[in-house]
């Protein structure tokens, strides 16, 4: 990993953390992520204007990326909103984030995807799994096994593998994009891809919201009366823009997964300072882990 990767995904991190932040008081629905997700579109809309890029252009394979990984972002709302409303988020979260680094670690190995990792590599990854963890346990061993035996974790498990999904899906789109349209700067080609595929993800997501009556509603009030979609979409957009510019440079899209969980650890910290959470041991002790986990991953 670069070091203008790394600084890149810090500080998508710290902007993830914030809308997650947003989210946690914005009781997430599926009207609620349309919102999002109609957010997301807009911020990156003049992004894709000023580009020039004629998206009718484009090659069928960027086209097809972009169709994917807007599919598993819509797949990975669905499960996030099933997760946040059956079991706490203090624990959905971390393990939401948690699996996707071992399915992508082992999707790009088993696949050959990108740089073979190297045994350093794949150590700290999985340390950094065991860190994340251990947030999620930190809130109690009896809310954790309830969470993995119960609903909540279907929701959980689609989000992982919704994240895996994506994370991939757009490693290969943004390179393709890039390929495509060497002539365009980054920040533009990368907010051209990202609105791209945000606005196919806002249309799965209308046709399994809206043709519900009662969705239709909800849908209705977050759009006119909730502020928390729309400041949570604007900073998601922003920070997964940098992480779209960060994949063309690392040598394997693992590395992007695993950095970006630095998310919890500055989550955590904007809760201790502003909500007052209380930072128990094991959950400082998870955090701690997973910086551990991250210094191993930078030592490959």
């Amino acid at each position: 990993m670069t070091p203008t990767a790394f600084f890149l995904i810090l500080a998508s991190v710290v902007m993830h953390a914030s809308w997650h932040f947003i989210n946690k008081t914005g009781r997430p629905t599926y009207p609620y992520f349309c919102v999002f997700s109609f957010a997301l579109f807009l911020t990156m809309l003049p992004l894709l204007l000023l580009s020039g890029i004629k998206f009718w252009l484009l090659p069928v394979p960027v086209l097809l990326f972009i169709f994917a990984g807007g599919f598993f972002g819509m797949l990975g709302d669905v499960g996030l909103s099933w997760a946040y409303r059956t079991t706490d988020m203090s624990i959905s979260y971390p393990l939401a984030r948690a699996l996707p680094v071992l399915m992508t670690m082992l999707a790009t190995s088993l696949f050959s995807w990108g740089k073979p990792l190297n045994g350093t590599a794949v150590a700290g990854m999985c340390v950094i799994f065991a860190g994340c963890v251990m947030t999620g346990w930190s809130n109690g061993s009896r809310k954790l096994f309830s969470t993995l035996s119960g609903k909540g974790f279907a929701g959980i498990f689609l989000a992982a593998v919704a994240t895996t999904g994506y994370t991939i899906t757009d490693s290969f789109g943004i390179r393709a994009m890039t390929e495509a349209c060497k002539d365009i700067h980054p920040l533009l080609r990368a907010g051209t891809y990202s609105c791209l595929r945000e606005f196919t993800a806002l249309f799965f997501l209308l046709l399994i919201t809206l043709p519900r009556k009662s969705m239709r509603k909800k849908f209705d009030k977050v759009l006119l009366f909730s502020w928390h979609p729309y400041a949570a979409g604007a900073i998601a957009a922003t920070a997964y823009v940098l992480v779209l510019i960060s994949m063309d440079h690392v040598s394997n899209v693992s590395f992007v997964q695993a950095f970006r969980q630095m998310s919890l650890p500055v989550g955590a910290l904007l809760g201790f300072v502003i909500l007052k959470e209380r930072p128990s041991i094991l959950r400082i002790g998870g955090l701690t882990v997973i910086l551990a986990g991250l210094w191993i991953s930078a030592l490959r």
